[in-house]
Formats: C-alpha cells, structure tokens, sequence
C-alpha cells in the first residue's frame, strides 16, 4: 500500500460521513487488490456504519474483486436488508474463484445464508458453481429449492446462448446420475429447470419423463417443464397425441390440468378426431372445453356433427363453446342447415341461424329455396321459429327472401286472407326489403282490412292511403295496377279516389282519373254517381 493510498484508508475513519463515502468510492477506482485496501474496507463494513456507507463501501468492494473480502461480505448474505442483493454482486463478481470458499461456508450456513449462496452459484455458473448449486437441490430443504428455482429462472434469462448451453448440459448429467435417480425430488427440481432454459431439443426428454410409468412426483415436473419450452418444429403431433392420453388421468391437478396448459397453444390434425370426440364426453369440464374447442380447429364435416351433439347439452357453457368452435368451421354449414330445419327449441333455433350467418352466403340455391318453403310453413302455422330461419335467409339471399314472401302474400291475398297477407308484406318492411310493389300489396290488403270513414281527418290517418300516396312519387304506375286490381270493389276506389282528388295538384288529376273509372265500372250505381257529383263540386267533369 503507497502513501497515497494509507492516506486515503486514514479517511474512511473520518468523523463526517461525506468525506468516508468519498474516500471508499475513490479506493475503488485506484485499488486492484491490495490486501490492505480490502481489510481497512471490510472493517469499515463491519463495524455497524450506515447504511449509506455500506453501499460506497460494497460497491468499492465489488470493483476491487479480491476474494479476502469474502469473511467481511459473508455476513451481509444472512440478512435480508437493503444491502443484501449488493453483498451477492460482490460474491458473484469474483467469478468461479469464490466457489470452492462458498462450498465450504455452505455447510453451517443458515437456510437465509444458504439461498444467498445459491443465489451466487446460479449468477457465477461456471462448472464448479453449476455443480454445487445442482448438488444441493439433493440436499436443502423443499421451501429453500423452491426459492432456488426461481432465482436460476432468472439469471437463466440474463445468461448468454453459451452459458445456457452449459448449463444444460450438466443439467442433463444430473438427471441422469445415480444419486438423481435415487432422489426424484432433486430429479423433479433439475427437469423443471430443464424448462427454463427455453430449448424445444428438449422435449423428446421431457415428454419420456411425462409418461405414465414414471413417479407422479417426476410427471408433474415434466409437464411444468414442457409448459416453458417452445413447440418443436417437427414431432409437434406426436406430442400432442401423447398428451392427450393423459387427460382420461384421476389426477386432475398433477397430470390432466398442466397437460392441458402444454396442448392449448398446440394444434390439433384431423387424425386426432377421434380422440377428441371421446374427449368431450369427458367428466371433467375443462377437459370437454378443451376437445370442444380444438374441434372448431379441424374443419370437417365430422367435427361440426360432434359439436352440434354437443348443442343439446344440459351445460349451458358446452352448449356456448359447442355453438362457438361451430361457427368457425365451414364444413358445418350443411349439417347445421339440416339440423336448424328439424329444431324445435327456437333458443336453439337462433343459435344455430348465427353460427351459419357467415357462411350463409355459400349457401346453395336449392337450400335456399329449401329454407324459403319452411318459413312460410312455419308462418303458417303460426309458429314462432320462421323467425331465425327468416334471419338467416335474408343473410343468404335477399331475392329469394323477398320472392318467397311475396309468393305467400299474394297467395294470401288472393284467398282473402288479408290480415296475413298483410303480416306478410310486413315482414318484408321489416327485412328491408320494401320496394313499391311491397308497399301497393300491403296498401291494398290494409285497404280491405281497415274501416273507411268518407272524412278527410280520418282519411289523413288511414296507414293504407298514405302508402299509396307515396308510391305516386316514385314513378310507380299506380293507376294502371287500380284498374286491374280484381279485389278492389267500386266504392272502395271511391275512397281511394276521393281522397287523391283532395290532395292538390299533384296527384289531384289521378284521383279524377280513379273517379272515372269508378263510373265507368259500374255506370248506373250510386256510387258511381256520387263520383260524378265529387267531380262537378271540384269542378271537373
């Protein structure tokens, strides 16, 4: 030790703090080891000083390196104070120099001094450290490996592609070592850590160690392992085939619920319908959430009949996934179709018109028409589930929704059924599809249907004349359809006229021109001459 330097270790017995906290941050920038440096530094450690000068200290100390700090340092690995994660910076820092000291302070350690040391161990990893952190998961206590794991997890994320390979290689010497086998705790806790370092090479491993002939102690670490470690690019269906014979397993918590956790991200190949199938039939409910999903993933004609089994239910969330995992299959569309035409539950019947909504419009013609005839059976009978089959043709095909509505109010009509015929056209109203050949229909079955009252306050609010007025505007040739309309009587194109004829100019001279054909249908009448004494009051003839 130089003068210089004497002179600055005389300063950390200074009576004000500030000048001790200067003197240990410049001993650290100019010291590489001198033993006397070190000592004067470690006493100041140790002699109860602040806290803020335990941290210039531990950090001179932990740029110095020098492994005689170690009985100075050692101390600070027991407590859990604020200096605790610096006191191991220091430790790891010497490198795998410190591990064989480490090794032996290790065996009369505390179980608090014992995780620092492990803690130690995983951030020096060389292959001396490796192998006593590795050793001592045959030797602490349950809770101490547990805290062991988590802090290899996390240095393993900050290890470089080398040391982790390292690390993985005398991992796998463990596992295989008689002193492992005979422990399969210590086993267990090396396979989970065969997990963390994230290598799919590792999977041919883990799922041997998953297998049903291997302790339930070993099997659950290898499943918590496999949940860490990336899907390999080739034997991923092997896998997946392997793992889905553990979900028939008693153990719900150890085996069946982390093999579930390994196959949810994992696709599954048409080849796995069958096991899938007897899956969804399984006991347990996560376990037919599982199949009933990954059977939305395989399109085939296939799967969307065992999801749509799954529709009756008395679950109501399998009954939800089940429509779910349907609607993403195009292959479903004619199995739900012919199903959706038989169901009787329009609950049910709904579900079914949505899961097929997307792919309605794939539908055929011949469907469609097919669909067509049962609404209008279901109308009717007055049943209530033409409703979803209507939703879902309109969806399909708005021509043919429009035709076969129009097909049966008209058909309606012409029997005199109006009040049906009226129903009808409404429905089309309703499915936006009211061009003026729907709104004329539905005028003239609500002009049969409603009271008529000659005053001109009651006629300004009879619905069917305001839909024939605004017909007029569009070019729709109103006229000529009141001439041949068969079911309208005279007096009741007395009304229709009579009304027009007072509207103003606009449609004054076709409401004359419907007066007119009144007198002219029936000549002699009265009616008719009612309408030639309307003309003469309005002054036209």
């Amino acid at each position: 030790m130089n003068e210089q330097v004497r002179k600055i270790c005389e300063l950390l017995k200074s009576t004000r703090e500030e000048v001790r906290c200067a003197a240990a941050l410049v001993l650290g920038e100019l010291c590489d080891g001198d033993d006397g440096v070190v000592r004067t530094l470690g006493e100041t450690l140790a002699n109860g000083e602040s806290a803020h000068l335990k941290g210039y200290v531990l950090e001179a100390l932990e740029k110095i390196g020098s492994p005689s700090c170690l009985p100075f340092v050692l101390p600070l690995l027991q407590s859990g104070g604020e200096h605790r994660e610096q006191a191991i910076r220091v430790v790891a820092g010497m490198g795998s120099g410190v591990v064989r000291t480490l090794a032996s302070v290790r065996k009369g350690a505390t179980g608090a001094e014992r995780r620092a040391i492990n803690q130690v161990l995983a951030r020096v990893r060389g292959t001396q450290a490796t192998k006593l952190l590795l050793d001592s998961l045959k030797e602490d206590e349950p809770a101490l490996v547990q805290e062991m794991l988590l802090d290899i997890r996390q240095e393993l994320r900050n290890a470089s592609q080398e040391e982790r390979t390292t690390f993985a290689e005398h991992v796998i010497r463990f596992v295989d070592t008689a002193d492992a086998r005979k422990d399969v705790e210590a086993k267990a806790a090396a396979v989970r850590i065969l997990g963390y370092l994230e290598d799919p090479r590792f999977v041919p491993l883990l799922l041997r160690l998953s297998g049903p002939s291997r302790d339930p102690v070993l099997r659950r670490a290898a499943l918590a392992a496999l949940r860490n470690v990336p899907r390999p690019a080739r034997g991923a269906e092997a896998m997946v085939k392997a793992l889905l014979r553990y979900l028939g397993e008693k153990d719900f918590q150890g085996i069946v619920r982390p093999a579930l956790d390994v196959l949810y991200p994992m696709p599954c190949s048409p080849g796995m319908l069958p096991a899938l199938e007897e899956l969804a039939k399984s006991r347990q409910p996560q376990v037919r959430r599982y199949a009933l999903a990954k059977l939305g993933e395989i399109d085939s004609r296939r799967s969307a009949e065992v999801l749509l089994r799954h529709m009756d239910d008395s679950e109501p969330a399998v009954r939800d996934l089940a429509a779910e995992s349907l609607g993403k299959l195009a292959a479903a569309g004619g199995v739900v179709l012919q199903r959706l035409m038989r169901e009787v539950n329009p609950e049910r019947a709904w579900v079914m018109a949505r899961i097929l909504k997307p792919c309605a419009s794939r539908l055929s013609l011949e469907q469609v028409v097919h669909l067509g005839d049962r609404v209008v059976r279901l109308l009717d009978s007055e049943n209530r589930l033409y409703e979803p089959l209507l939703f879902l043709m309109r969806q399909a095909s708005e021509k043919e929704t429009r035709a076969a509505l129009m097909r049966r109010g008209l058909r309606k009509k012409r029997s005199r059924r109006f009040e049906d015929a009226a129903r009808t056209f409404r429905l089309l109203e309703r499915q936006g599809l009211f061009d003026a050949e729907v709104r004329y229909e539905l005028a003239i079955a609500l002009l049969k249907l409603l009271p008529r009252s000659v005053g001109s306050a009651a006629r300004a609010q009879d619905p069917a004349l305001e839909l024939l007025l605004g017909l007029v505007p569009q070019g729709f040739p109103l006229f000529d359809h009141l001439r041949k309309e068969a079911l309208l009587r005279p007096d009741e194109l007395y009304y229709v006229g009579t009304h027009f004829l007072e509207q103003g100019n606009t449609v004054r001279a076709l409401g004359a021109q419907i007066l007119h054909l009144v007198m002219r249908k029936t000549p002699r009448s009265a009616i008719s001459r009612e309408a030639r004494a309307k003309l003469g009051g309005q002054g036209m003839r």
